[in-house]
């Protein structure tokens, strides 16, 4: 009675973890023409902005139908998951908002941008600045006084200008405004910009002593002298050291980490790779005051180990984790 006790646990727990990779990886939105023409549909997983011609951007059942499923306003965020060419044109289906609202939309109605969630401040020339509809409109959304608080999520360059799509704290209004009338705090990206020169690539076999500590501290970048969010567990890079993608060296001859977070870039932080669970690492770096925004190259380093193939080996050791736990807990009884 035990073993089979023991036995639906294991099995459940198994089916549970399979549920869980399921809705990782495989839960996009249900649409029933992607569905018939997902073998014709490139794949793509990008943020863009509405930019039609009248202000705003329809998304329909299907490419090339008349059945409206939202009217979306320029300059609100679209997330695009695969495209499709209809007759000489290329659609792009997405959602808006929430999965209900997934459609298709020419490609030439909508504009790039990527994701980013950066905290900035205004900083305009005459003690405010003004955010707009859509990037390079003139269709002022609200003022924001200088010094005030703005979340930037969304980057994106037009005509040569990088803009920001943000969003306020106070009244939690959204819109675009040159990141040239923004400063902002000092972080992964501007560290990034200061050494980018003196980063070199990870190898997981010289850093066995980070899969050999309790806990793992994560900084917000090397010389902060400030951890970030809670420490990891000791098997927690175990699996996830692959996902490093590059090395700094400071002066005094540490290495570090850098581990990018590519749902939400804020969270990237740094690991002291030298010494990881050491928490009192002394500042060298501290943190400066608000500058001005100095790239316009917003990207998140991509590592050479993707999540995807990840999870899928992590299931894959959980599976033959599960059937030498079978076959420990379920011998057959060899007297019958």
């Amino acid at each position: 009675m035990i073993k089979r006790f023991v036995f639906l646990l294991i099995a459940c727990f198994m089916l549970f973890s399979v549920a869980i990779y399921a809705d990782i990886i495989v839960d996009p939105p249900n649409n029933v023409f992607h569905s018939l023409h997902s073998k014709e549909c490139v794949e793509i997983n990008k943020n863009f902005y509405a930019s039609g011609k009248d202000s705003s951007v329809v998304l329909k059942s299907e490419p090339g139908s008349g059945n409206v499923v939202v009217k979306i306003n320029n300059g609100k965020i679209i997330y695009v998951m695969a495209t499709y060419n209809f007759e000489g044109e290329t659609w792009a289906w997405g959602y808006y908002d929430y999965h209900d609202n997934n459609g298709w939309v020419p490609m030439n109605q909508l504009g790039e941008c990527v994701y980013l969630n950066r905290i900035s401040y205004a900083n305009g020339e005459n003690g405010s600045i003004s955010l707009k509809s859509e990037p390079g409109s003139e269709n002022e959304v609200t003022k924001i006084n200088n010094g005030d608080i703005i979340h930037i999520f969304f980057t994106c360059n037009y005509k040569g200008k990088t803009w920001g799509f943000a969003r306020l704290n106070s009244n939690l209004s959204t819109g675009w405004v040159p990141v040239s009338e923004l400063l902002v705090d000092y972080d992964y990206l501007s560290f990034a910009e200061d050494h980018k020169n003196e980063f070199h690539p990870f190898v997981a076999s010289n850093y066995d002593v980070v899969k050999n500590v309790n806990l793992i501290y994560l900084w917000s970048w090397p010389g902060s002298g400030k951890t970030v969010g809670d420490p990891l567990p000791y098997y927690y890079l175990s699996y996830d050291i692959p996902l490093i993608s590059y090395v700094y060296t400071d002066e005094e001859g540490r290495d570090w980490g850098f581990l990018p977070d590519l749902k939400n870039p804020s969270l990237s932080s740094w690991i002291c790779l030298s010494d990881p669970s050491n928490n009192e690492i002394p500042a060298v770096n501290p943190y400066p005051k608000p500058m001005a925004w100095q790239s316009e190259n917003t990207d998140v380093p991509k590592s050479e180990f993707p999540m995807q193939t990840l999870i899928i080996i992590l299931i894959s050791i959980l599976i033959l984790g599960t059937a030498i736990l079978i076959r420990v807990f379920w011998k057959p009884n060899k007297s019958r």
